[in-house]
């Protein structure tokens, strides 16, 4: 039999174009390849300051890719602490309240990012970079307290002194403060006042390690332009060993209401042991006295030793402190 050498080629040839035609097919259709790769570092870090807005932008993903990329959040230490548009890259803020940098300093979390053929992950680091809280928490306020120098008493109104003690943490009240029709005045003249009150909602007491940053108190005469009103603490007793807060209070009006204040750099004066609070009013002015189940303890004039008592007041002054810094 004689072998058709021209069919047989024609017939390789024809094969082999199929081939390469499936061949190179295929590649357009499945090879991922240098150009459609993604692109992203293994570690994508950011900063951004603690206390920031819902909503605030924190930043994007850099990834690159010849295709589209589309963006999620894999992992997360914190439960909607960030959002991820998912055609951007663009992180924003989720709950703000994770942003804190003395109870999170960091926010850590993965991110996947795919383009359709391939998908990747990687790691995300938002490290918060540490602010003044108290600055923070102020409105009207806060330039008087921006400008105020280490040690001085900066009068706030009642609100803010609310939102430090909610925007802060690590909070505890010291003295008493109830407003009602049981106030009466306190006597003219210079006394260093401290509550004695045990029960378990109103003890004037601080941890240790306790640092005192605002005060109020309720003040009955006007104007106050003494510069004799002193926040006191003492780590020894409710009666003995009290020591000036900063500077004296600025001078201030008020007519029945509380008079309210923050410390500007308060970290001088922290409590070695449990810690009181105490109150030096000035001469000339007058304040609340509430009729109140505990003991008053007073001494005349600017003392560290309270060595008399009234049975049944207590006077109408508050501190509050943290055992955690959180200010310049």
């Amino acid at each position: 039999m004689k072998l058709n050498i021209t069919t047989y080629a024609k017939q390789a040839t024809l094969t082999l174009c199929i081939i390469l035609f499936i061949s190179c097919g295929n590649d357009d259709d499945t090879d991922i390849g240098p150009d459609n790769s993604i692109n992203a570092q293994d570690l994508i870090s950011m900063t951004i300051d603690e206390n920031p807005e819902t909503g605030q932008s924190i930043g994007t993903i850099n990834a690159t890719s010849n295709l589209p990329l589309t963006f999620s959040i894999l992992e997360q230490a914190f439960t909607n602490a960030i959002v991820l548009n998912p055609s951007t890259g663009e992180l924003t803020v989720g709950d703000a309240s994770f942003f804190n940098f003395e109870i999170n300093p960091a926010i850590q979390g993965v991110i996947e990012i795919s383009n359709g053929l391939e998908t990747i992950s990687v790691d995300l680091r938002i490290d918060l970079i540490n602010r003044d809280d108290i600055a923070f928490a102020l409105t009207d306020s806060q330039q008087d307290y921006t400008d105020a120098q280490a040690g001085d008493w900066v009068e706030i109104t009642e609100d803010e002194y609310e939102r430090l003690n909610q925007v802060l943490i690590a909070i505890t009240k010291a003295g008493f403060f109830e407003e009602g029709p049981t106030i009466s005045p306190s006597p003219n003249g210079v006394y260093t006042l401290a509550n004695l009150d045990q029960s378990p909602q109103n003890r004037n007491t601080m941890p240790n390690n306790s640092l005192v940053f605002a005060f109020k108190y309720y003040a009955i005469d006007n104007p106050l332009n003494s510069d004799r009103h002193r926040v006191k603490q003492s780590s020894l007793t409710n009666s003995t060993g009290f020591e000036n807060i900063g500077n004296p209070l600025p001078p201030h009006q008020r007519v029945n209401g509380a008079a309210c204040f923050v410390l500007k750099g308060g970290e001088d004066l922290i409590t070695s042991n449990e810690g009181f609070l105490g109150f030096q009013k000035s001469s000339g002015s007058v304040m609340g006295i509430a009729i109140h189940p505990g003991v008053l303890l007073f001494g005349l004039g600017e003392v560290s030793e309270l060595n008399m008592e009234s049975n049944g007041d207590l006077a109408l002054y508050e501190g509050l402190s943290t055992t955690i810094k959180q200010w310049d």
